[in-house]
This record gives structure tokens, sequence and C-alpha cells, in this order.
């Protein structure tokens, strides 16, 4: 099971306090900013409905990244919010989606995140790449 000390372990993060929704949080209207449409399909709406680009790029990464789809096609609600949370400016942390992405893959063994990124960040903020091999 990939907990809250796997992550500890394995990645060095120290996950803290509960875990909740944001309050103004509501996929229909947030969808409804970054596409021309105004309904929300909780089973996922097209990534080619965003009409912002840099919107667009970021759901991508998201969905390569944190979630380790093999396509970025459908929009869910999780990254809608994630999106959302971009751009309203709400502070979340991303090591938690990412959590839930490893416990689903370790269950369904599904294809893997790409993790270079925070692999990288992680070794940098740790001073593990001054370290001999």
């Amino acid at each position: 099971m990939v907990d809250n000390a796997v992550m500890k372990e394995v990645c060095g993060f120290t996950m803290a306090g509960t875990r909740s929704k944001a309050i103004d949080f509501d996929a229909k209207r947030s969808w409804a900013e970054i596409s021309p449409h105004t309904t929300w399909d909780s089973a996922g709406m097209s990534n080619g409905l965003i009409q912002d680009l840099a919107t667009a790029i970021v759901h991508r990464f998201i969905c390569y990244n944190i979630f380790g789809k093999k396509e970025a096609n459908k929009v869910s609600e999780v990254e809608l919010f994630l999106l959302w949370t971009m751009r309203a400016g709400v502070r979340v942390c991303p090591m938690t989606f990412l959590q839930n992405s490893l416990q689903e893959i370790a269950l369904t063994r599904r294809g893997l995140p790409a993790l270079g990124a925070s692999t990288a960040k992680s070794a940098v903020s740790s001073n593990e790449y001054e370290k001999p091999i």
C-alpha cells in the first residue's frame, strides 16, 4: 500500500494535515470557464474543448506526469480540479495526487507516470545528486 509512510521513505516527502476539497470548486462552473460548453459530464470531457492553449498543455502535463495516463484526451474531475486551482491561485499539494496515482498503479498495474521531474526535484532538495553512486 502506498501510504504517507511509504511516500516519506521512498521520496522523502512529509505529508501532514487533512485532505479536503476546496469549498469554492464547482466542476460545471470551472469547466464553463475554460470551455465553450457549459455542461459537465462526470465521465470526463474532451481535452479538445479547452479553449486556452496553455491550459490544454498543462492538462496534458498533469495527465502524463502526475496520473501516468497513456492518453490525455479526456478531462477528469480531479484534473479539472487541478486546473482550477492553478487558475484560481489556490495552493494544493500535488504529491497527494501522485500518491493516489501510485496506489492505483499498485492495485491495477496500469502505466507509470513520468516521474523525472519529481525525482530530480527530490534529489536536488535532499542533495542526493552530489553523492557518488
